[in-house]
């Protein structure tokens, strides 16, 4: 909710899914050798921020941070927050939540290690072992260079959809698994060898910019400043919800319609299936899904003219097919509700 802090259906929704698609994801990781950096605007109102810490009440790792210098990736970088090693562009009193002197710890540490820094937004989740095996995987093609630099592309997402494209009662929306043509921004993930500032890692490039834009590596070459694929063994790797909350609204699919790839009567019967990779790779129970779509629905009309509201507020999507979208959402629930 940076730059969007009173926004408070909008927020709360926002932490629904925040509850929902992406915690649990953080809690269940199998390696818990990592720190979770969580940005929120300074001026957050309390009815936002109460319940937000509650959630993270008690998990040390979980660092939530009151500030607008790491709005994205990009912002971070160009702000003074430059990557672990660069130094911590906040200060105790900016930590609402966590261990302030645990991240001071890791960033000691950091001076001599390989730094990996992974990006999600609050309503995406990772693979319980992303962190275990993208750890693995950097030291197996950075140890013995420390002038290497990677980043990982995640392109096999699994959506979860508030909407369905079937007609029909609706509970609990879909999951829809695909493979991007390009690097999503849910689980892009940067790493960098002690002699590399976090500065040479290219940053200029948006996330679905990157692999058109940076070489691909050759596994031989440990000397690579490259991008590598994914390790297959934890695909799909990142969760994503596509709901009206979605700033940009990007393969947010309506009522009844299809973004064209969608094989509609496949997709309805494989269901069961995507459930039990959602339970088993994301530690996320699919009954709590019909939970989240009834409070989203419950609320709907006004979390979409919150997500009006806030386009074009700084830094957030200013697409004018989003809100086109937002405002066929919001017509539909004013006569009728969802």
């Amino acid at each position: 909710m940076q730059h969007q802090p009173d926004l408070l259906d909008l927020g709360m929704a926002r932490i629904e899914l925040f509850r929902t698609l992406c915690l649990p994801t953080f809690q269940n990781q199998t390696s818990k050798n990592f720190l979770w950096l969580i940005w929120t605007d300074p001026h957050l109102h309390p009815t936002l921020r109460k319940p937000l810490l509650r959630l993270l009440d008690g998990n040390p790792r979980f660092i939530v941070v009151a500030s607008l210098k790491c709005f994205s990736s990009t912002n971070c970088e160009s702000t003074g927050g430059k990557g672990f090693r660069e130094g911590i562009p906040f200060n105790r009193s900016q930590v609402w939540s966590g261990d302030y002197d645990l991240v001071e710890r890791y960033h000691q540490r950091a001076q001599s290690r390989i730094v990996l820094m992974s990006r999600v937004d609050a309503d995406d989740g990772l693979h319980i072992k992303f962190a275990e095996i993208m750890q693995r995987e950097a030291l197996r093609y950075m140890r013995k260079s420390s002038k290497a630099w990677l980043i990982w592309c995640t392109d096999v997402n699994m959506d979860w959809q508030y909407y369905t494209p079937w007609d029909g009662p609706n509970e609990s929306g879909c999951l829809v698994q695909q493979k991007s043509p390009y690097c999503v921004s849910a689980g892009l993930t940067k790493a960098h060898g002690v002699e590399v500032a976090y500065a040479e890692v290219p940053s200029r490039f948006k996330h679905h910019e990157m692999d058109s834009n940076v070489p691909s590596c050759r596994e031989k070459d440990i000397t690579q400043r490259c991008i590598f694929p994914m390790p297959l063994d934890i695909a799909p790797y990142a969760l994503r919800g596509r709901t009206p909350t979605s700033a940009g609204m990007t393969r947010v699919i309506l009522k009844g319609e299809t973004d064209g790839t969608i094989n509609t009567t496949e997709l309805q019967s494989s269901q069961g299936k995507l459930e039990s990779v959602l339970q088993t790779g994301f530690a996320v129970n699919p009954k709590e899904l019909i939970t989240l779509h009834r409070r989203l629905q419950n609320n709907l009309h006004a979390i979409t003219e919150d997500a009006l509201r806030g386009q074009c507020t700084g830094g957030h999507s200013c697409k004018t097919s989003s809100r086109k979208k937002l405002n066929s959402i919001l017509n539909a629930t004013a006569q009728t509700p969802e």
